[in-house]
């Protein structure tokens, strides 16, 4: 069978077995679906809503120390904390608000990332406690897309191509490298020892990551 869900963002996680897909897109909030068969998706009959009138714009997945699974959920001006570990009863269990229409959201093992509509702020919160995220530090800058690996963010900014961002210290993140690209890059995404960009004309574009890792 084929369905269809208004999405802004998808992350895909592996829970007991199965692959699962947190979409967040619409003014439904969280929405969950079993793709372990992609030829028959399951999506589940839960009620994980966001604020009222806010739509979803991004999801982040967070597994914390103690194997706990955590979706992170952008709406308007707020980050919705859902415990996930087990799909099926699926819950909020945490709020934290940052004041700023928000775009998108990351996630390392470590941090939370969240990055504001318009030329503003990303801002990094430490997710020792996972449901109650703590600000550390932000850096200035337009950043409509994000995505983050170990110690680094790497962040689409615009006209002004790639940015990779050293969050080792999450208190004084710091930009280590830039590089053009042709287009408006809106978002990225990392696989292995690459960038994917995508930019406003709809043309991706690939950047090699050096183990530094300086583009």
């Amino acid at each position: 069978g084929v369905g269809s869900i208004g999405a802004l963002s998808v992350e895909l996680m592996q829970i007991g077995g199965d692959l699962w897909a947190f979409v967040g897109g619409s003014t439904a909030g969280l929405r969950i679906v079993k793709v372990s068969d992609p030829s028959t998706p399951e999506v589940l009959d839960l009620d994980l809503p966001v604020g009222p009138y806010e739509s979803a714009s991004g999801v982040a997945l967070h597994e914390s120390r103690n194997g706990n699974k955590y979706a992170y959920v952008a709406a308007g001006g707020t980050v919705y904390v859902f415990d996930i570990s087990n799909p099926r009863a699926a819950g909020r269990v945490g709020v934290l608000a940052v004041g700023k229409s928000l775009a998108r959201v990351t996630a390392t093992e470590s941090a939370l990332i969240v990055g504001t509509v318009g030329p503003d702020d990303v801002r990094i919160f430490d997710l020792s406690t996972p449901e109650a995220p703590e600000y550390q530090g932000s850096l200035s800058g337009y950043s409509p897309g994000l995505a983050a690996r170990g110690d680094w963010l790497y962040i689409a900014r615009g006209t002004s191509g790639l940015h990779v961002v050293d969050i080792s210290e999450p208190i004084a993140p710091h930009v280590i490298a830039t590089t053009p690209t042709p287009g408006s890059v809106l978002s990225v995404a990392i696989s292995g020892d690459w960038a994917v960009l995508g930019d406003n004309d709809t043309v991706f574009d690939t950047v090699k990551l050096h183990p530094t890792p300086e583009p």
